[in-house]
């Protein structure tokens, strides 16, 4: 595709006439050439910056990742704990009916706890692969682009 582009426009920069278009080229609904290179240039501009907020976002998600990671630790051990107070009142032969009752209650809501971050923690990672994702095929999209665009100005660099 860039090859036929650079064939083409050399051949008009040379004053030759372009052979002409067959029925299927007709349809192409691809990009037309830019002769100035200033259309290729506010693209990669506009990709460098969508970039640049999913770099930040990339970053913020994995913060948030973190101290969830630290919650999911915690509320675990939370659980754990009043796991094992609940066999130690129960190994005081239900001394304390109502202790029982009250540390069950705590652990239910332990777990139930732990379960909604673990869930919330699952949603973030998903997030995460999606701004990956979507980064990479920005990346890809801003190398081509910035490619045409020097083709234009070899000495061309984003100011972004």
């Amino acid at each position: 595709l860039i090859t036929s582009f650079v064939e083409k426009r050399l051949r008009l920069e040379n004053g030759q006439s372009l052979p002409a278009v067959s029925g299927e080229d007709a349809h192409d609904s691809g990009p037309q050439p830019d002769p100035s290179g200033v259309g290729y240039q506010q693209k990669c501009r506009t990709l460098i910056t969508r970039i640049r907020i999913l770099e930040n976002e990339l970053a913020d998600t994995d913060a948030e990742s973190e101290t969830l990671n630290q919650k999911v630790q915690g509320a675990g051990l939370v659980e754990q704990h009043l796991e094992s107070e609940l066999k130690a009142a129960q190994a005081r032969l239900r001394l304390a009916q109502e202790e029982e009752a009250l540390i069950r209650t705590q652990t239910q809501q332990a777990s139930a706890k732990h379960a909604s971050l673990q869930a919330q923690l699952a949603q973030l990672k998903s997030r995460r692969q999606l701004v990956q994702s979507t980064m990479l095929g920005l990346h890809e999209e801003r190398d081509k682009t910035l490619l045409l665009a020097r083709s234009f100005d070899p000495d061309w660099s984003p100011d972004v």
